[in-house]
């Protein structure tokens, strides 16, 4: 049940209540809605059952003629006035069908969004579940579907279905219905007790129910057939009352659940119309009280209510007994068959205002109800029609043979049958072109002829009779009769006329042809009566007119008057009128609306070409805009001005005309009328001071001015006597207490950052104590003193920090040791800790002493000195904060790491290489912090940034590097140790005789016992092992060598110009060697002037084509008919064709070729795409936007099929997207866009891809609102593409 407020619950309960309608649609409000049905619920049935689809609808009807409403969606709501404001209840949203329009009012029907879900179901794979399913529903139908909540349940992809009868299904699944809620979204619900009393005031009648309750407990569901055709059903609980279910995705596990969930499921079947509350859903229970007070509880299944100002409900919960239920039994074969039926064709309840047909051809069709309207069809060529009731106006049929019970009951009222054997008939009226019949039995038999001839088939029977009564042969055959007195019981005289009057079957009438038409006269016929000269009236129409359905209008030059009983209105529209006396009282012609209304016409001078539309449409060359006004007034009257045509308000553009003369002075005008005074200006400046005047005439005494002030004090005057003693005075006031108070605060010179205490705080460097007294007196009252600095304490603190820093500066230069180990079996990275610098003027020296702690070697003697200095940085980084040396002693595989994790700290690391290392070090220097956290790990450590560093030789290890080179190059050199490896880096290097080489910036570099030659800034080195030589390097192409070299390496390419293979090289384990015809690859292929392949290859045979499998090339000197391409027994391409000693087959997906040995080739010609096909395509196509602007679909056409069952494709450029003229998604020509993902579906025959292009959209992606407004969903984009298929 909706949750209103307090106040609206109160109000509804009321006995008089007054509701207000309003119909929404865009930005216009309906608010004089004059009446509306609603039809809708959760049970279409007339037993319970399972899965119902309800589709609601409202017929509407609202004052007026000049809204367009067909094909909007409205959302229809329900108030009342409560505490001077209308409280609104939403009803949920309506799309308008076509609407039917009378003088004054509108009338159409509505339905909800169920209507979308009648759309084929389509969803990729096999495996699936029911919330999956539900979201694809809502992707097809455009409806949005509520699934919180819902637990998945396991279930195959349905094939072959619509989203209704899968929504049916998964419905069916969670023991529920599905139903559009109040805001358009559909829900999965079963009924919930809603504690909605309904006493016996509160409906109308007695409550008729059943004879006992309703209760479930057992379940039959019918899953499919097996392959005998067979019905397979699975079972739940058991009982005599069981609901039969047909679903194919249900399981014995489920069906058990569902039945659970009912245990305790109970109520009364029945119907009551009680007074409206649009608080109540179509899935409430309510609580009803009968007449003698027992209670039941009914739940709203069938709901009808109808709004006329007030709301009237017709309830009805269904539920067959179990007699009825047993009687109208349906086995699973039944409801299968009769979902095949329903398959080829199922109207459940189809409504239509009109059908126009031109050829429909029906091989089967199953109607359980059809109401049409009009129908108009040119044919229908139907072989089987089983119809339970069919109304039919006109039928023609060609030859029936109606067997008894073909047609339940048949109403025709009018029909021609050209031959038809009926066993047994009743027949109002037919029109019969033959009928051969042995007895007819009819009341009445109306027909323009009857002719009735007699035993001989010449002169009919009547014609006899009344020849032997006296009547001439003339008068028999009906030129004339002549009768004093004609009695007759039942005359039908159609097309005759009688006096004045003209008859025909459906009315008399005289000078009128229907009821408003203008011609004076008289019109009568069973839609109503028109009496008058149409002449009398402005819009020229009956004065009198009364419909059927008691509508009464009067009609004059300027005035009407209208009676409508359905809306029990009487409509006045008369300048003033006149009741007993001459007194005259004016209508209510208060304007309440004012839609404006525009047509766009190809003339000024007449509408043509358009239609009428409540928005103003934008101005073309050649249009003619015109524009009325649609007026409703406070009487509900409504006209349209200035007249029901409008007027043009905007014209074509004409030709600007020519300038014309200046046109000659005018006569001066007469002097106009004085205008109104002017507002006040602004003051003006002080003018000069003036002279002095004379002096005036002495003035009158004036008077006695304000006493002086007092004068000077007097002189002590003599002591005067002893006075009398005095009385005792008030007790006096002591202080109880003073208490010291303090404050820390950022500022000596007021209280700052802090708050005042009764304890003494630690002081803190860059802090000021300030101190004041508490005073409390014996009365109760307090005061502080002024507060001053405790100087004393700020000082003595000062000056201890001060020495704290000294000290502490004193500690960070003094040297100080540590010792680490730890070794196991290993070499290890250890760090050392971690430092904190004191700025850019930091600097550190950590003596390292360690070494080999095995066997007594000389490495146990290792050392290393590492200096750490802070960097100067323009801006805090951890890259280039440090800078680092080392210079080490005995060893050169100790390796250093320093690693900056802030711009002012760092972690030293070092990689000590012996499987038993232990040792201790020395810091020194400036610095703020050393932290010794100890640790190791067997890899380089990885955390922080590296810093750069550098290794310095020592004296002995250069002289062992030169000692090591040439003795005949004399060397201008520098040593540097770089990371992991020692550079020998030479200036210039100069023969013994004198001669200078040259001078060079290279490297060579001695890496762990080898030697790598190149420059260090090159990735290209030569490396020299003990038993190889390698190339390190790029693979650039580009690299240009010089012009004699005849071999080069760049990269893993290895370049040979002008060289020669003299013997053979080997590849893995394939031999490439020449021979004399050019290069053998292997045992049985040679590469030459022609290529052979297959036959065992001898170094000195010279080969002719057809001496192996396969050659290809030509000979030194070619002719015509010599083979380009051969293979053996004769089999060649040559310049003019193909030779075959035989015949050449070839196959699409395969070929054959058949040898005359009787052997042959076998093997596939590809016309199509297969697994591991890569296309790059560019296109142009056309798509259309969908999923709630977060798809675009579009189709990719192939020459060739596919036959890959999987297909992937990814952006290269991405898509350029346009909409309406207009790019979209942020997409422009020069810059496409890429989707998040692409989802493609081989379709077509296998020629072609659908494919789906997921752009999300929303603020989160950066499209702006405005940009996703001009998106229009379900509408064509072209679109250009630059793709990657991958098959």
């Amino acid at each position: 049940m909706y949750q209103s407020t307090t106040a609206f619950g109160t109000l509804v309960q009321q006995d008089s209540r007054t509701f207000k309608c309003l119909l929404t649609y865009g930005e216009t409000s309906i608010t004089t809605v004059r009446s509306i049905k609603f039809t809708g619920g959760s049970e279409g049935e007339d037993d319970f059952s399972l899965g119902s689809t309800m589709s609601q609808y409202i017929e509407v009807t609202i004052p007026g003629k000049g809204l367009v409403v067909e094909g909007t969606e409205m959302l229809l709501q329900i108030g009342m006035d409560v505490n001077g404001k209308t409280e609104y209840i939403p009803m949920g949203y309506f799309t308008a069908g076509k609407s039917q329009k009378t003088d004054d009012q509108i009338t159409f029907t509505a339905y909800d969004r169920m209507m979308n879900t009648e759309r084929t179901f389509s969803m990729n794979g096999t495996t699936t579940n029911t919330v999956a399913v539900l979201k694809k529903i809502a992707e097809i139908t455009g409806v949005p579907i509520v699934t919180t909540g819902l637990t998945a349940i396991s279930m195959k992809v349905p094939k072959g279905y619509s989203c209704r009868e899968v929504l049916s299904y998964v419905a069916q699944l969670y023991g529920a219905f599905a139903v559009c809620n109040r805001i358009g979204q559909i829900e999965l619900h079963t009924y919930v007790d809603s504690a909605y009393k309904i006493g016996a005031g509160r409906y109308w009648g007695n409550f008729e129910h059943n004879d006992y309750a309703f209760n479930v407990t057992r379940m039959v569901c019918a899953t499919g057939e097996n392959k005998n055709g067979t019905s397979i059903s699975i079972t739940a609980g058991s009982g005599t009352r069981s609901i039969s279910l047909s679903n194919p995705f249900m399981t014995q596990a489920v069906l058990n659940k569902i039945l659970a969930s009912f245990k305790n499921f109970s109520y009364m079947p029945g119907t009551l119309k009680m007074l409206g509350d649009p608080r109540l859903d179509p899935w409430d229970i309510l609580t009803v009280t009968d007449l003698f007070g027992n209670t039941y509880k009914v739940p709203i299944m069938k709901l009808d209510w109808e709004y006329d100002g007030g709301l009237t409900y017709s309830v009805e919960a269904v539920g067959l007994s179990e007699e009825e239920t047993n009687a109208d039994y349906k086995g699973p074969q039944t409801k299968e068959m009769e979902r095949y039926y329903a398959q080829l064709v199922m109207i459940d309840r189809a409504m239509i205002n009109k059908l126009d047909v031109e050829t429909a051809k029906i091989t089967y069709a199953s109607i359980k109800e059809l109401d049409v309207v009009k129908e108009n069809v040119g044919e229908i060529d139907a072989k089987k029609a089983n119809i339970d009731l069919a109304n039919v106006n006109n039928a023609w049929i060609e030859k029936g043979v109606l067997k008894d019970g073909s047609i339940g009951t048949a109403a025709i009222h009018e029909g021609a049958v050209t031959n038809a054997k009926i066993a047994d008939a009743t027949i109002e009226a037919a029109k019969i072109k033959s009928i051969n019949a042995d007895s007819i039995v009819a009341g009445t038999i109306k027909t323009e002829r009857l002719i009735i001839t007699g035993p001989d088939g010449q002169d009919s029977i009547v014609k006899a009779i009344n020849i032997a009564n006296g009547v001439s042969e003339a008068e028999v055959n009906g030129q004339k009769v002549q009768a004093a007195s004609i009695d007759v019981v039942d005359l039908s005289a159609f097309q005759a006329k009688i006096a004045q009057f003209d008859m025909s079957q459906n009315a008399i009438y005289s000078g009128k042809l229907a009821i408003n038409d203008p011609t004076s006269g008289v019109y009568i016929s069973t839609t109503g009566l028109g009496l008058g000269d149409g002449a009398l009236t402005s819009k020229k129409e009956s004065p009198i007119q009364m419909y059927a359905d008691g509508v009464f209008k009067l009609k004059g030059k300027n005035s009407s008057l209208e009676f409508n009983p359905v809306t029990d209105m009487l409509d006045i529209n008369v300048s003033n009128f006149r009741i007993g006396s001459k007194e005259a009282a004016t209508i209510d012609n208060t304007i309440k609306s004012t839609l404006e209304q525009f047509y766009s016409s190809t003339s000024p001078t007449s509408l043509v070409g358009g239609s009428w539309s409540n928005s103003q449409p934008t101005w073309t060359e050649g249009k003619y805009i015109w524009r009325r006004n649609f007026v409703t007034y406070g009487d509900d009257r409504t006209e349209f001005t200035p007249s029901e045509n409008g007027v043009c308000i905007t014209g074509n553009t004409g030709a600007q005309g020519a300038r014309g003369p200046q046109g000659a002075t005018g006569a001066k005008g007469e002097t106009g009328a004085q205008g109104p005074q002017g507002i006040q200006g602004v003051k003006g400046e002080t003018g000069p001071q003036g002279p002095q005047g004379v002096q005036g005439a002495k003035g009158d005494k004036g008077a006695t001015g304000p006493q002086g002030p007092t004068g000077p004090k007097g002189e002590t005057g003599a002591q005067g006597p002893q006075g009398n003693p005095g009385s005792t005075g008030p007790q006096g006031v002591s202080v109880t207490t003073i208490k010291d108070q303090w404050y820390k605060s950022t500022s000596n010179t007021a209280q700052a950052g802090g708050s005042w205490s009764d304890t003494q705080p630690n002081w803190e460097s860059g802090k000021y104590i300030w101190t004041r007294s508490h005073i409390t007196f014996s009365n109760g009252n307090t005061t502080t003193t002024n507060p001053v600095l405790a100087n004393a304490i700020n000082n003595a603190n000062s000056n201890a920090d001060s020495a704290n820093s000294s000290v502490s500066a004193l500690n960070k230069i003094a040297t100080k040791s540590y010792s680490f180990g730890g070794a196991n079996n290993k070499a290890q990275w250890v760090r050392l800790g971690t430092l904190t610098s004191a700025g850019d003027s930091s600097v550190v020296v950590i003596a390292l002493q360690t070494g080999n702690g095995f066997n007594g070697t000389e490495s146990q003697n290792s050392q290393a000195e590492i200096v750490i200095k802070d960097g100067w940085q323009d801006k805090a980084s951890t890259t280039a904060a440090f800078g680092a040396s080392v210079t080490r002693q005995n060893t050169k595989d100790l390796l250093v790491s320093v690693r900056a994790t802030a711009s002012n700290v760092c972690e030293v690391w070092t990689y000590l290489p012996w499987q038993y290392w232990s040792g201790n070090y020395t810091i020194s220097g400036i610095y703020s912090e050393w932290n010794p956290n100890f640790t190791k790990q067997d890899t380089k450590p990885t955390n922080g940034v590296e810093q750069s560093l550098a290794y310095r030789t020592t004296a002995e290890d250069a002289y062992t590097l030169a000692s090591g080179l040439k003795k005949d190059v004399d060397i201008s050199s520098e040593f540097v140790k770089t990371y992991n490896d020692w550079a020998f880096k030479w200036k210039a290097a100069t023969m013994v005789d004198g001669a200078e080489v040259g001078t060079y910036q290279k490297y060579i570099t001695l890496e762990s016992g080898n030697i790598l030659l190149g420059h260090s800034n090159s990735k290209n080195k030569l490396k020299i092992t003990n038993d190889s030589i390698q190339f390190k390097g790029t693979s650039d192409t580009a690299i240009t060598p010089d012009s004699d070299a005849t071999a080069w390496i760049t990269g893993k390419v290895f370049h040979i110009d002008s060289g020669e293979i003299e013997s053979s090289l080997k590849f893995g384990k394939i031999l490439m060697k020449p021979t004399k015809n050019g290069i053998q690859i292997g045992n049985k292929a040679e590469f030459g002037e022609r290529v052979r392949i297959g036959f065992q290859v001898s170094s000195n045979s010279q080969f002719i084509y057809s001496d192996c499998p396969l050659v290809v090339g030509s000979n030194s000197v070619p002719n015509g008919n010599y083979p380009f391409f051969a293979v053996d027994d004769g089999y060649a391409f040559i310049s003019k064709g193909i030779i075959t000693p035989g015949d050449f087959i070839i196959k699409f997906g395969e070929y054959t070729l058949n040898r005359p040995d009787g052997g042959m080739f076998n093997g596939t010609l590809r016309p199509y795409y297969r697994a591991d096909d890569v296309i790059n395509m560019e296109f142009y196509v056309t798509g259309y936007v969908t999923s709630n602007k977060q798809e675009v679909i579009f189709f990719i056409p192939f020459s060739r099929p596919i036959m890959s069952t999987k297909v992937s494709i990814s952006s290269i450029k991405g898509l350029t997207i346009r909409q309406n003229g207009k790019y979209i998604y942020g997409s422009t020509a020069s810059k496409p866009i890429k989707p998040s993902s692409y989802t493609a579906t081989v379709i077509g025959g296998r020629n072609g891809l659908n494919v789906r292009a997921k752009i999300p959209m929303g603020s989160s992606e950066g499209f702006t609102d405005n940009e996703i407004s001009k998106i229009v969903n379900n509408d064509t984009c072209a679109i250009t593409a630059s793709i990657k298929i991958d098959f």
